[in-house]
């Protein structure tokens, strides 16, 4: 039979009357939350339990003490139910990478970087003190060019890294962060008639993409054109191609004149302002002007005006699958991601995306006898010849747990989904909230520098010598007979101005 116990806060408790756990792979990544519920008679547990307690749950097929972790996190709600004797107390939360949802990274850029040393950087950078390592964070094949973190969750950009590199990331009992690459880890089961209850499969094309546009942020570049008025423009108004930003008017001659300060239409008025042009940002114009303050600044015919700008332009990558279109037929997806900044970017998104999503799913939901910790993740062979599946390697997404009497004694307390999972509402819902959460970061504008601490020793390559000195004072590095601690003969001291030190 299967035995089960879950400990909070140290203590264990075994009179659970039903304890669930739910671990999922969605996408690129890997979370678990739990429920469990106590019988509450006469109040018996009023004052237990608190938020953000550590909750281990155990269990095993054995007569024993279960030792097998299947799921750590903590407590996130309390919720007492009933009346009068008849009183239910229930626990829930997520697992630690609920703190990756929690935690907004600093902005950070990364250029030309294996993807498993951004994973580690983000983590010294945003995690130091919540214990969490990453001992299982593995090496990859893909060096990134370039990618910009700008106000997103730590949990949106461990997903954007691994949609990038083909990996999936996850939270184990350990509090160890795992970053592995997907369907490259088996779990050494094989799922057939002798622990296989019940199975279901199912094969969708609902969600394939074979034609992805992706859209970044946009890029302003510099644009110039050249009028000659009575030609080019109309009264004093000079249309241009694209709208403007960071304006420069000069009117061109012997010696070019820079018109400035210039002014916006509807706002500067040039009776009481002096500005010399206006730019009428929604209608791409730029009007000279003629006003008190301002003076006569419009032109006669035959002069010729040159107006600088830069003009925004969208950055956008394009990608199909030819193959699939060939035998699916064409289905588009438009990804929109304003922190995007660079056409590499934008490139690695769109082939991760089509590689991934590019080919029809299959699901197959399965209740399963004898067996007790998957991860999912992690590969497993399906043998069920009945429902076309013989030998079949496949991912498990997903892996719920229903401990209670009867599923115990069964050993029938999970349930195990295999493959690429066609999406649900709460996927759709979960889609739309990441997208939400990059709309709302897309104008957000900062200075990023960054500056890791380490705790330890630190290497300076080659062989020096350090000589040290009071604050205020000058010293001299590696200058031979200068450069020894205690030496009468270093001069240390006062900084002379004029003096030279050569071969530093």
């Amino acid at each position: 039979m299967i035995k089960n116990i879950i400990t909070i806060n140290s203590v264990d408790y075994d009179d659970t009357t039903r304890t669930a756990v739910r671990k999922v792979v969605s996408e690129f990544n890997s979370t678990s939350s739990f429920e469990c519920n106590f019988d509450n008679i006469y109040g018996k547990y009023n004052n237990t339990f608190t938020l953000n307690e550590d909750v281990v749950i155990k269990a095993d097929i054995t007569t024993g003490t279960p030792t097998t972790k299947v799921f750590r996190g903590i407590i996130e709600d309390i919720k007492f139910i009933g009346t009068g004797t008849n009183q239910r107390l229930k626990l829930s939360g997520r697992d630690y990478g609920a703190i990756l949802q929690d935690i907004i990274a600093e902005p950070r850029i990364f250029k030309n970087t294996e993807a498993s040393e951004i994973i580690k950087a983000l983590v010294r950078q945003n995690l130091n003190g919540t214990g969490i390592t990453t001992n299982n964070v593995n090496t990859t094949s893909t060096t990134i060019d370039k990618i910009t973190f700008n106000g997103l969750a730590l949990f949106d950009c461990f997903r954007k890294i691994a949609q990038i590199s083909g990996y999936f990331f996850y939270v184990d009992e350990d509090k160890d962060l795992n970053f592995k690459e997907q369907a490259a880890v088996s779990s050494g089961e094989t799922f057939d008639n002798t622990n296989v209850l019940k199975a279901s499969f199912t094969q969708s094309d609902d969600d394939i993409f074979n034609s992805v546009k992706v859209v970044g942020d946009r890029q302003l570049t510099a644009a110039q054109q050249i009028f000659t008025t009575g030609v080019d423009n109309t009264g004093s108004v000079y249309k241009l191609d694209s709208k403007p930003y960071n304006t420069s008017v000069i009117l061109s001659g012997a010696t070019n004149t820079l018109y400035q300060p210039g002014g916006v239409i509807f706002v500067n008025d040039p009776a009481t302002n002096n500005a010399k042009y206006l730019v009428d940002f929604p209608n791409s114009e730029i009007v000279l002007t003629s006003g008190t303050t301002a003076g006569d600044n419009t032109l006669s015919t035959g002069s010729v005006v040159i107006i600088d700008y830069d003009q925004s332009t969208p950055l956008i990558k394009t990608l199909v699958d030819n193959s699939s279109i060939t035998n699916y037929g064409k289905k588009n997806k438009e990804i929109i991601d304003k922190n995007i900044k660079d056409l590499d970017e934008a490139s690695d998104v769109a082939s991760a995306f089509i590689a991934e999503n590019k080919d029809p799913k299959t699901r197959g939901d399965m209740r399963l006898k004898g067996i007790v910790n998957v991860n999912p993740g992690e590969t497993a062979v399906v043998d069920i010849p009945s429902q076309g599946q013989s030998s079949q390697t496949y991912t498990m997404i997903r892996a719920n747990y229903n401990f209670n009497k009867e599923d115990n004694l069964n050993e029938s307390a999970l349930d195990v989904t295999v493959s690429k999972k066609v999406n649900s509402i709460v996927d759709l819902f979960t889609q739309h909230e990441i997208r939400l959460r990059q709309l709302e970061t897309a104008e957000v504008e900062s200075s990023i520098t960054n500056l890791e601490l380490f705790t330890g020793s630190v290497g300076i390559s080659g062989t020096t010598t350090l000589i040290s000195t009071g604050i205020g004072s000058g010293f001299y590095f590696n200058v031979t007979g200068h450069d020894v601690f205690d030496s009468p003969s270093s001069l240390l001291g006062p900084w002379q101005g004029g003096s030279v030190v050569l071969n530093i």
